[in-house]
């Protein structure tokens, strides 16, 4: 593991050679603009090796379909960027945590976020959200490489097919969590559980998963529609060509955050749990409209 001064001066030069308006904000905190498309305003900070991003663009009228629609959006958005939600359930917002190894791959993980903001910005401006399938498994020669990469790891794997593997998390009752790459991008992801017919389970959901967001590290819960029921789950999004490291951070991340959101979430799969949650969180789950309460 790098030492911090040397994670601190290579966070240092990546964001001054490719942000604007750069300016410190305390020790090892910095605001900044990312520039892709449009002007993003940044906070970041660096902490346990990764530099953390945040960006509120804009102060969305939060409500309960608002937030279910940015949930699912953050099934798509490329760079490890995801919607979360403070615990004042006020400032809806959108962060990542880039791993840092050394200041190529920071720069390529820094590019890749700010594909990410401009996609969750654009799908939530556009009113509606624009779900890309679900990434398949493909094969192809890199298939050796990625194989290589997971012998170094410490986490028991197996292959399913040429580019995707399983990996047995280190979480109590967790499924195995699937790990694939396709067209140059790759992810390692884990189903946290399904939903159906209970009204205000789904924005129950959306509210407790974007919270948890905020405070999970390199990982992302998003839903995902499927016949008669929505389907959540947590992922994290890795580079292309993933070092042994970043494969053991992410399902590292994965495993807290299945610890984390599993058994809570699946108590609000009920219509009486579900409504009281919103309630004590101060949102309407049937109204498209209201605005949040006031205190």
């Amino acid at each position: 593991m790098q030492p911090a001064s040397s994670i601190r001066e290579t966070a240092s030069r990546v964001l001054e050679q490719h942000c604007v308006q750069i300016s410190a904000a305390g020790p090892w905190r910095w605001r900044c603009g990312l520039q892709n498309g449009s002007l993003h305003p940044m906070q970041a900070s660096l902490g346990d090796g990764f530099l953390h991003l945040a960006s509120s663009p804009h102060p969305w009228i939060v409500t309960a379909p608002l937030l279910e629609r940015a949930l699912r959006a953050n099934r798509s958005l490329r760079g490890g960027v995801r919607f979360a939600l403070d615990a004042s359930s006020r400032n809806l917002h959108m962060r990542a945590d880039l791993p840092i190894f050394d200041e190529v791959q920071l720069t390529a993980a820094l590019q890749s976020a700010a594909v990410g903001f401009h996609e969750g910005l654009t799908a939530m401006d556009a009113g509606d959200t624009q779900i890309e399938p679900a990434l398949p498994a493909s094969s192809g020669s890199s298939a050796v490489d990625f194989a290589n990469v997971l012998s170094d790891v410490t986490w028991r794997y197996s292959q399913r097919s040429a580019n995707e593997f399983s990996v047995e998390l280190d979480a109590e009752a967790a499924p195995t969590a699937t790990l694939f790459w396709h067209d140059g991008r790759a992810e390692a992801g884990v189903e946290l559980m399904r939903s159906t017919g209970v009204s205000g389970a789904h924005p129950a959901l959306a509210t407790f998963l974007l919270t948890a967001n905020s405070a999970l590290c390199f990982c992302q819960a998003y839903s995902q529609p499927a016949p008669d029921q929505e389907i959540y789950r947590l992922r994290s999004c890795l580079s292309a060509s993933p070092a042994p490291e970043e494969v053991e951070n992410a399902l590292a991340a994965l495993s807290v955050g299945y610890r984390l959101c599993a058994r809570e979430a699946g108590l609000l799969l009920t219509e009486t749990a579900a409504q009281a949650y919103l309630s004590a969180r101060n949102l309407n789950a049937h109204s498209s409209s209201t605005d949040l309460k006031e205190d």
